[in-house]
């Protein structure tokens, strides 16, 4: 790793604190985490002690001290859910799992202010700025805008190969192995992978067409909203990968199913079902083969790719309940390796990587944490068909819970909306709970 992107590690704490001092608050929480994800290197700095500082690490202190230093009166009237207790929760579980492995509390300590990092922060500080539903569609406009303006890079990368990691960090974040296919490259800008990048473009171009359709997408400084949405699916397009098509052409279905029926329940049938998955394979009631045997009628390339999946989880499967309730710990403890140390198969699901990590106490608490607020909206008494984005970001939640199974990838912008939207249905729900600070509208709500 280079000195640049120590740097700009570093660099981006500070900025992101005065982002809170100059923008307005949801504003500046969006665009520090929409600039960490998409701007920084994928490295970390080890600190002893402390884990390692990434892009995620450094958005999150950096706005953890914005919000101390200048938004303060934003937590006036906040309470902790169901959903902010399960995903506090989930990092407890994870310093139990230390203690149990003999790790030390040391360890502990350091792997549960990570998982606060990752997962707590942007879900809280997402609940605590994004109140109303002015605020959530401004939330969600910046993050198409800028998904649409990074599409540029992705197309560059498509055409010219995947280096701009290369050029401005100084190395290659991931396999060069993975980035061809059907004779074009497939771009990763600075995502940690090119399924990554693609899934990005695939949750905020779902995102985008429905703003778009129900005319709740403005230009942007002069540049059309149908221009908007097209840079929006020609990034998708980029990924040359059918698991980020499929995700945004179900996405857009379950959308279009949820308005024309009224049937909230359409937003939960992937966490379902994901969920079943998991019970089946793990309780041996299926062994996942009438799945790849599906794929490989539409290709047999995909379905060699998934077959390698779960051959990877039946060994990893076997090898977790040694330890079953609360897994077996960190520093490779939950690979299984041969004589000379290497992966007798690679784990991509983030389901199997944290049930072998952190056990089924672990994987619970974190899966029910993401889903939750997918069973809060089947609650709600009063109808939320109007709300497009709410709509939108709960089929992104969705969709992300089934993406567990194959990709262990979750991007810290769509954790920051999965907190608004549950704060968006608590105030629905319970009109009279809203204060002062929840009224706050953001200055500019339309970008022109």
């Amino acid at each position: 790793m280079g000195s640049i992107a120590v740097l700009v590690l570093l660099g981006w704490i500070p900025t992101c604190a005065m982002l809170f001092a100059l923008l307005p608050p949801v504003r500046a929480c969006i665009i520090s985490f929409l600039g960490g994800w998409l701007l920084l290197p994928m490295a970390s700095i080890h600190v002893q002690g402390l884990p390692d500082i990434d892009k995620v690490f450094a958005t999150s202190a950096g706005v953890v001290i914005g919000t101390v230093l200048f938004q303060s009166n934003r937590f006036s009237g906040f309470r902790l859910g169901m959903a902010d207790i399960l995903v506090i929760l989930f990092a407890g579980v994870t310093c139990i799992t230390s203690l149990v492995n003999d790790l030390g509390p040391k360890d502990g300590v350091s792997v549960m202010l990570k998982q606060i990092l990752w997962y707590a922060v942007p879900y809280i500080f997402g609940r605590v700025f994004i109140r109303t539903k002015a605020e959530l569609l401004d939330a969600c406009r910046l993050v198409v805008y800028a998904s649409a303006i990074y599409a540029v890079f992705a197309v560059w990368e498509w055409r010219m190969s995947p280096q701009l990691h290369q050029k401005f960090y100084g190395f290659m974040q991931h396999s060069w192995n993975l980035t061809m296919r059907w004779g074009f490259y497939r771009p990763m800008v600075f995502f940690p992978s090119n399924l990554a990048l693609g899934t990005f473009f695939a949750w905020t171009s779902v995102v985008a067409i429905w703003l778009y359709r129900s005319k709740l997408l403005p230009p942007f400084f002069g540049v059309p909203s149908v221009v908007i949405v097209g840079m929006c699916m020609l990034g998708l397009l980029t990924s040359m990968s059918f698991g980020p098509w499929g995700l945004a052409i179900v996405g857009f279905g379950m959308l279009l199913v949820w308005q024309k029926t009224n049937r909230r329940f359409v937003a939960v049938i992937p966490a379902i079902l994901a969920f079943s998955w998991m019970v089946t394979r793990y309780t041996d009631v299926s062994d996942g083969s009438w799945m790849s045997s599906a794929i490989a009628q539409v290709s047999p390339e995909r379905a060699r790719s998934l077959q390698y999946r779960i051959r990877a989880e039946t060994i990893l499967l076997d090898h977790s309940k040694g330890e079953p309730w609360f897994g077996l710990g960190g520093w490779g403890r939950n690979r299984v390796t041969d004589a000379a140390g290497n992966d007798v198969m690679a784990a991509d699901g983030l389901w199997i990587i944290y049930l072998t990590t952190y056990g089924i106490v672990g994987l619970a608490a974190f899966y029910f944490w993401w889903c939750y607020p997918l069973v809060r909206n089947l609650w709600q008494g009063r109808s939320t068909e109007t709300d497009a984005a709410l709509m939108a970001i709960t089929i992104a939640v969705g969709l992300q819970a089934t993406n567990f199974l194959f990709n262990a990838f979750l991007s810290p912008v769509l954790t920051v909306l999965a907190g608004a939207i549950m704060s968006r249905m608590e105030s629905e729900s319970y009109p009279g709970r809203v204060t002062r600070n929840q009224t706050y509208v953001p200055r500019h709500a339309i970008i022109r």
